[in-house]
């Protein structure tokens, strides 16, 4: 898959199934060109291991590369639940081992 806009979002969440396994949803979310919304289910499937916001992190960002969107992403969605601050702090720590928030290190398209 391969989106046309410079950015998304995810909206996701977990769910426990009767037989006792994780359900893992994502949702991308993103403007056209033409300022249109849109959006899909990205993944749907068993998670991995427990809910923690630890092994959270690290499905999110095996799904970020799966559709090549981790350069794109700039907002989670999610409900309240606790594991969630601990989800973005860990993803955070995982994409900062390839990116840099230090904006004087990023590429810039106007340096010569």
């Amino acid at each position: 898959m391969e989106l046309s806009s410079e950015t998304v979002a995810f909206s996701l969440d977990v769910w426990k199934a009767p037989n006792g396994k994780y359900i893992f949803g994502i949702i991308v979310h993103w403007t056209t060109e033409d300022f249109e919304d849109r959006q899909i289910v990205l993944y749907f499937g068993h998670l991995k291991g427990s809910h923690t916001g630890e092994n959270l992190a690290r499905e999110t960002l095996d799904v970020l590369k799966r559709f090549n969107l981790e350069r794109k992403l700039v907002a989670i969605t999610g409900d309240n639940a606790s594991n969630n601050p601990t989800l973005c702090r860990n993803l955070y720590k995982l994409l900062s081992k390839d990116f840099t928030d230090d904006i004087t290190m990023a590429n810039s398209p106007f340096e010569p």
